[in-house]
């Protein structure tokens, strides 16, 4: 329009705006917002309402609030479609705090909230696991003159279910019917997922079986989630009943379903059933192998194991036809972290506290890409952000042969971890004292922020949880920051035998001695202590090659100095029971 000296107006500019939004291009639409001015072509409600909208897609949180801020000073005042999708920007950003003030302020503003405002909202506190907030939120409705809707009433049933508040979401999916909301497929199957985490399998088919009657289809969702219920009520044989039944009901099964019902299988020692199961998968996953290997071992069949673990690497290893590595040797670092250990593209990194594992991996990509190599690093397991130690990597993609190798071994327990850790509270034993904790965590969403979000607690319910653990030391008071007189704190060797989500954090405080510095599980606050003190500081597994693959992390400089604030002397190796980490104590630090 320019070239041929045609004047753009600010309909031009907000159709283009709008343009940019629904190609996800939001770099573009903020361009041509900013560039209006240099036009002097005043924006309008509508070419902020687009820009707002594609910062939201783009999952830009942060621009979205800027736009919003900035409208008065344009002389452009908000509208309830601005604030919507600034309050759904900061949805998809897991800000929920924002989204509320943003709801609340809306009144201020002269904007009268509507319902995809409250959406919004309630979506954000599911997201950010805060369900109590969501229903709040929900019942407020009908008193601003907003009637909720299934969008409404579906997100507070999915912020009851990953709050683990099975019998709330089921009392909201049958109260829409009361408030002449007619529940879909996304609101059935929450309430389905919300009773498999709940340990509900009854109710979970129950609530299937009841969807057809009320002319609502299941999906490959609903059917997951039930079939996930069987397999942890034990109940295979139904989990395979709901596997047939898929095709007849028009629902294809997917990977997701394969599996499930695979590890009903493998749970209830029925190894023969899950290997019929992946002779009929399309393709199938390292996670679906790992769970058939760890039943065969339950069962007793550890030969069985072996052979099919062998016949799988030799495949694999014939199938990769270039192993890549990266081409420096041995004990160097990239990307700013020090590479413990690497063997023919199976690689391990000492993970500093503070770094997601996704960011760390992320940095690695972005350097091998930066020097010309393919920057696709993966895993198939992570640390918290605050515990630090070694963390496995292969050079390449998940479905590569290295990718899949490591991702079976963890699946099928092959790999042994152990962890170095301060906890406190009574005194476990002296050194040398062993023990085991055995009782099943459950997953919930609370209000924290990224991995923090998540809290396990012991459930019945939950997932099969194993800890065994050996007391190194035992320091006992004075120490002013304790809270029992008769507490001390501890540095224990922890082997985790399951890989649960913060497994090693939720048993310790389960037995009532949490790690040091864990505030998020009870654990003890002081100013010598700066983080979760949790360490990886071992970790054995095979590459592909066959070779023992063993990497050791020392201790970081941050947990050193904890130890000799408590009077801990690792020169002078004051435990026999654990001469392999005062060895590695002595070495060099991080």
């Amino acid at each position: 329009m320019l070239a041929k000296s045609v004047e753009a107006n600010v309909f031009h500019y907000s159709a283009a705006i709008s343009a940019c939004e629904k190609g996800g291009q939001w770099q573009l639409a903020l361009g041509l917002l900013s560039s209006m001015l240099d036009m002097r072509v005043i924006p309008n409600e509508i070419s902020y309402n687009s820009a707002i909208s594609a910062c939201e897609k783009g999952g830009q949180w942060q621009q979205a609030l800027d736009l919003l801020s900035s409208m008065p000073d344009m002389r452009v005042m908000p509208t309830e479609i601005s604030c919507s999708a600034a309050i759904s920007a900061c949805e998809k950003g897991e800000q929920w705090q924002l989204a509320l003030g943003l709801l609340s302020s809306m009144p201020d503003l002269r904007v009268i909230p509507n319902e995809i405002s409250y959406n919004s909202a309630i979506s954000a506190c599911e997201k950010g696991g805060q369900w109590q907030v969501a229903l709040g939120i929900l019942s407020s409705m009908p008193a601003a003159s907003v009637m909720p809707d299934k969008i409404s009433y579906t997100a507070a049933i999915s912020a009851c279910e990953k709050g683990g508040q099975w019998q709330l979401a089921l009392g909201l999916l049958s109260g829409m019917t009361g408030m002449r909301v007619i529940p879909n497929e996304i609101s059935y199957s929450a309430a389905i997922s919300a009773c498999e985490k709940g340990g509900q399998w009854q109710l979970a088919l129950g609530i299937l079986s009841s969807m057809p009657d009320m002319r609502v289809m299941p999906n490959e969702i609903s059917y997951n989630a039930a079939i996930t219920a069987c397999e942890k009520g034990g109940q295979w044989q139904l989990a395979l009943g709901l596997l047939n039944r898929m095709p007849d009901m028009r629902v294809i099964p997917n990977e997701i379903s394969y599996n499930a019902a695979i590890s009903a299988c493998s749970k209830s020692g029925q190894w023969h059933q899950a290997l019929k199961l992946l002779s009929m998968m399309p393709t199938v996953g390292a996670i679906a192998w790992g769970s058939v290997l760890l039943s065969m071992a339950m069962s007793g069949n550890q030969a069985l194991q072996a052979s099919t673990m062998e016949s799988l690497r030799l495949q694999w290893l014939e199938s990769a036809s270039r192993i890549a590595r990266y081409p420096s040797g041995e004990n160097y670092s990239f990307g700013g972290f020090r590479v413990l250990l690497e063997s023919d593209g199976l690689f391990a990194v000492f993970k500093p506290a503070g770094i997601t594992t996704e960011e760390l991996v992320a940095r690695l990509s972005r350097a091998l890409l930066s020097e010309g190599h393919s920057g696709e690093i993966t895993g198939s397991s992570r640390l918290d952000v605050e515990t630090s130690g070694v963390l496995p990597l292969v050079f390449g993609p998940k479905s590569s042969a290295l990718g899949r190798w490591l991702t079976v071994q963890f699946a099928a327990r092959q790999v042994s971890k152990e962890y170095i850790c301060l906890c406190a509270g009574p005194i476990l034993g002296p050194r040398g004292t062993q023990g085991e904790i055995d009782n099943p965590l459950q997953v919930l969403k609370t209000g924290g922020i990224g991995t923090s979000m998540l809290k396990a607690v012991w459930s019945s319910s939950g997932k099969a949880a194993r800890t065994q653990y050996e007391v190194l030391e035992v320091f006992q008071q004075p120490l002013p920051a304790l809270v029992n007189e008769g507490d001390a704190i501890m540095m224990l060797l922890v082997r985790p035998l399951t890989g649960r989500t913060h497994q090693i954090r939720s048993h310790l405080a389960g037995i009532g001695r949490p790690i040091v510095g864990d505030a998020d599980y009870g654990g003890l606050r002081a100013p010598w202590c700066r983080r979760v003190l949790l360490h990886c500081w071992r970790l054995s597994l095979m590459d592909l090659n066959c070779r023992r693959f063993q990497p050791e992390a020392p201790f970081p400089s941050d947990l050193l100095e904890t130890l000799q604030h408590l009077g801990y002397d690792p020169i002078a190796g004051s435990c026999d029971a654990a001469s392999d980490v005062n060895i590695m104590m002595r070495g060099q630090l991080v």
